[in-house]
């Protein structure tokens, strides 16, 4: 008899480098394709969450330019380059960004907030 086994890369995941923060295929369908991104911090949760941003929130005036952050999103991944953002994380979390690698963490999605969250308490994935 056989066992099937999942497919990992179906797992929405994120990594985190000290210059970005790259979300996996699976992670950037939840945003249904952005114009931008807000990014929140839960110090006290070890979490830090992402919500997609339209153009039309920010002209009708609901989120301004300030909270906003760009994302990149390619074929495979979604990409936040937001240097000072990373050394925030790295800093309040001690995530030791120093490595090339990155570090790979879990992700989940809130459907009552929207938005997609890392925990960071969890550790980091394989």
């Amino acid at each position: 008899m056989y066992e099937w086994v999942k497919n990992e890369s179906r797992n929405p995941y994120v990594t985190i480098y000290s210059t970005n923060i790259t979300l996996n295929r699976s992670a950037i369908e939840f945003l249904d394709n952005p114009w931008h991104v807000m990014l929140g911090v839960n110090k006290a949760g070890k979490q830090v969450a992402i919500r997609p941003v339209t153009q039309q929130e920010v002209e009708d005036g609901l989120v301004t330019r300030e909270e906003c952050y760009r994302i990149s999103i390619g074929r495979s991944y979604g990409r936040i380059a937001n240097r000072s953002f990373c050394s925030m994380l790295d800093e309040t979390f001690g995530l030791d960004l120093s490595t090339e690698t990155g570090r790979k963490y879990p992700l989940s999605y809130d459907e009552a907030e929207k938005i997609l969250v890392i925990d960071l308490g969890s550790g980091e994935t394989e």
